[in-house]
């Protein structure tokens, strides 16, 4: 009896935790399809729930307030360009970038309503930055080109103190 009580309730959920049980699921599968890369140091379960709680976060948030600032990391081989062989190298990594750019910037715009006022491109490395409602951050989740998505937010800069004033 127990168990048939437990599927009821299952079957019983409501849309928004169907969509998230969805959401996790497609987290995983991910993982899996190489969408999110392992990082040193963890193992690939790990980086999956690391992955999946990050863009539940980010999808309570657009929930919530109608929309995100994303910084969205575009999947394109990339080196620093101190790195790369001389200026045609440099050239040819900047064209791929904004090829990439291109294509997921004209999937979001014919597919969603986004803002392009917001919309923050950089010609050097692979990311651009952009206020994006639910429709929109869920196109760039499940966009091939789309490598991660992370809250665009101010932080304090690395290897400067938060004190101030001599000691």
């Amino acid at each position: 009896m127990r168990a048939k009580l437990h599927v009821v309730s299952a079957w019983k959920m409501s849309a928004m935790g169907v969509l998230f049980c969805s959401f996790l699921c497609f987290a995983l599968l991910c993982l899996v399809s190489g969408w999110a890369e392992a990082a040193p140091g963890k193992s690939g379960t790990e980086r999956a729930q690391e992955e999946a709680r990050h863009l539940g976060l980010l999808f309570e948030q657009v929930r919530k307030e109608g929309n995100v600032r994303l910084l969205v990391e575009l999947r394109v081989p990339f080196r620093p360009e101190g790195e790369l062989e001389g200026p045609k190298a440099v050239l040819k990594q900047r064209e791929q970038i904004g090829i990439v750019r291109r294509r997921v910037l004209e999937r979001l715009l014919e597919n969603t309503g986004f803002d392009r006022q917001t919309l923050k491109t950089f010609e050097t490395i692979p990311f651009f930055a952009v206020i994006v409602d639910e429709a929109g951050f869920w196109l760039l989740v499940r966009d091939q080109e789309v490598l991660s998505l992370r809250e665009d937010s101010l932080s304090a800069p690395s290897g400067i103190s938060g004190t101030s004033g001599t000691s």
